[in-house]
């Protein structure tokens, strides 16, 4: 009986197997799960509409008379396949090397994500699942900090791409000029991250596909599906993760995030995630002023401000609040104005009631904002004043015990995206 031949997997941007060294058995089968019936031509078939240019097959592979070329998050189905048929295989990595970077994570994760991490970090490529408020974000970016290559943050909406700045910003501490930035109209490589959205790479992928040793791709439920094959199955990474919201894509192209991605390593179970969570403990206080103002309309809504951040009464019993939360050893303090008009006034009374403070204001620098967010965030300032959005915009306190919300008709989008940031192992936050 002649001896089998031991099937070469090739590891790079795709796998890549030599067609003669294939048994027609497990060649069969990797055709069977790699081309499969369009859902979008089925759907139009059935209801009788245009078909159009629509492909009615959509095809994962390539051959040509030597080789056969397959999406890299396939590997471990074709092991399994491998392993089935009985066929003899050793995988050969050409992945390229990446030189090690320095990134430290900045946060403590919950019970349920460590085990989460434990799982994603024994695969070089696969996916994570977990539905909203199950923190994947931060999973990822201990992901990211435990690799420590380069690093690609792929998105598909911008909205999601900003968020992921703010969280780069405060679990890995780097700064938003240091991380490059790939979109339609914007251009630049990070030292360490790059964050990303999906039209950006699609325009840049030629350019960057040797450049990150990890591809993070964000929302790979609402990933336009033609990013999966013409794009994600160009980099030659030596790592890819995937999050998404769940198992499936509404356009039945669910496969697509597995084979050019990776399976599923973990899901996050929902109610594991009830239990383990540890929300703000938030002890709200609201308290009256004696402030009155004639207000019959929206045209004296700026005079009504004004008058607000100027009300001496108001402010003194701010101010007493303030010094009261002060003296019982109550900080880090954050103390959220108006503007620069409520901080100049409220500064000026606890001065004379001798609250020592730190106050920015929109003048400040970049350079003295973050200075200032460090000497706060060690807990080397006890009592800052600010306008919210000097705060919101530019800095990133990672915990307060009390926070004062002394102008609440500004607050809003502003305030609650600003209390995402906040760290929510606080136990003592106060309100």
């Amino acid at each position: 009986m002649p001896r089998q031949n031991t099937l070469t997997i090739s590891l790079g941007s795709k796998i890549r197997l030599q067609s003669k060294s294939i048994p027609p058995v497990l060649k069969k089968r990797i055709y069977e799960k790699l081309v499969f019936v369009n859902p979008d031509f089925q759907r139009r078939h059935r209801n009788g509409e245009m078909l159009g240019n629509v492909n009615s097959h959509i095809k994962c592979l390539r051959e040509n008379h030597q080789h056969i070329f397959i999406p890299r998050g396939f590997l471990y189905q074709l092991t399994v396949l491998c392993r089935k048929f009985g066929v003899r295989y050793r995988i050969l990595d050409n992945r390229p090397k990446f030189e090690t970077i320095r990134m430290e994570f900045h946060g403590q994760l919950k019970d349920y994500q460590k085990i989460a991490l434990d799982e994603i970090l024994r695969k070089d490529f696969g996916i994570l699942v977990g539905g909203p408020k199950t923190g994947t974000k931060v999973i990822a970016l201990q992901y990211v900090s435990s690799r420590s290559v380069p690093t690609l943050i792929i998105a598909p909406h911008a909205n999601v791409v900003k968020d992921w700045e703010r969280k780069v910003r405060i679990f890995l501490q780097i700064d938003s000029k240091d991380m490059g930035i790939i979109e339609d109209r914007k251009y630049s490589i990070g030292n360490k991250i790059t964050l990303a959205h999906t039209s950006g790479v699609t325009k840049k992928i030629k350019a960057i596909r040797n450049k990150f040793g990890l591809v993070v791709i964000d929302d790979c439920n609402y990933c336009p599906a033609r990013f999966f094959s013409n794009v994600v199955s160009q980099f030659n990474s030596l790592y890819t993760l995937g999050l998404a919201g769940s198992t499936t894509r509404k356009d039945g192209l669910s496969r697509l995030m597995y084979y050019y991605v990776g399976d599923i390593i973990h899901t996050i179970d929902r109610e594991r995630v009830l239990e383990d969570r540890s929300l703000v403990k938030a002890d709200i206080k609201v308290r009256e002023t004696p402030f009155h103002f004639p207000y019959s309309s929206q045209r004296d809504f700026p005079a009504l401000m004004e008058s607000l951040m100027q009300d001496q009464e108001r402010l003194k019993l701010i101010a007493s609040d303030v010094k009261r939360e002060f003296d019982n050893g109550s900080t880090p303090i954050l103390v959220l104005s108006g503007g620069s008009l409520q901080s100049q006034n409220l500064s000026e009374i606890l001065l004379t009631i001798g609250v020592k403070f730190r106050t920015v204001d929109v003048k400040a620098s970049h350079e003295e904002l973050k200075s200032v967010e460090a000497e706060f965030n060690k807990g080397h300032i006890p009592l800052l004043l600010a306008p919210l959005n000097v705060i919101s915009k530019s800095f990133m306190p990672t915990s307060v015990s009390v926070l004062f919300l002394i102008t609440p008709v500004y607050f809003k989008g502003e305030l609650a995206e600003f209390l995402k940031s906040l760290n929510s192992g606080n136990p003592r936050s106060r309100v």
